[in-house]
């Protein structure tokens, strides 16, 4: 992961990049494949059960499996833009350059932007509303509460880079504590 910053005079930009993390994790997803695939070839080469069906249904359902396990990875490790500029915060989440959710917030409706470490708590209520609030909420630390909502953004940052683009913020827009 990998925090880019880019200030201005009247814009600052501040990427949460998981692309390289992803890129390492997808690597060895693919290599695990691959020597599963090699590996029961040699097995049924072995056995002298080789058959294409034996070997396509293995690729299929293996492959399957592995690809829809690397798509849960890749929702795990999106990236996430915050641009404050003097009217509002934008916040989006990118996957693979296409923005999933973009919000903007003007100025006036924030009421305070604070640091807030999530803690390990156990959810008994499993309906959709609630998985999605602790994924998208819950689970990041840096909050900018408004008068109706609250954003999150910065999912696995750590605590003093958090409280590095707090203040950022904080003396961009001129707000005491």
């Amino acid at each position: 992961m990998e925090i880019k910053i880019k200030e201005s005079q009247n814009e600052i930009e501040i990427v949460k990049d998981d692309s390289i993390k992803y890129a390492k994790i997808s690597k060895h997803i693919h290599f695990l494949f691959f020597s599963l695939t090699l590996i029961c070839f040699i097995t049924l080469k072995i056995n002298n059960s080789f058959t294409i069906g034996n070997i396509l249904f293995f690729i299929f359902s293996g492959g399957f499996t592995i690809y829809f396990f690397s798509l849960a990875i890749k929702n795990k490790h999106i990236n996430e833009v915050l641009r404050i500029n003097l009217e509002n915060i934008k916040l989006e989440f990118l996957k693979d350059g296409d923005i999933v959710y973009s919000r903007d917030i003007p100025r006036w409706k924030v009421l305070k932007i604070k640091k807030k470490i999530p803690i390990f708590d156990f959810y008994a209520n499993t309906n959709f509303v609630s998985i999605l609030n602790r994924e998208l909420v819950d689970k990041r630390p840096l909050k900018i509460i408004t008068k109706d909502e609250v954003f999150s953004w910065g999912y696995k940052v750590e605590e003093e880079k958090v409280d590095e683009i707090v203040k950022l913020i904080k003396e961009f827009w001129n707000i005491e504590d």
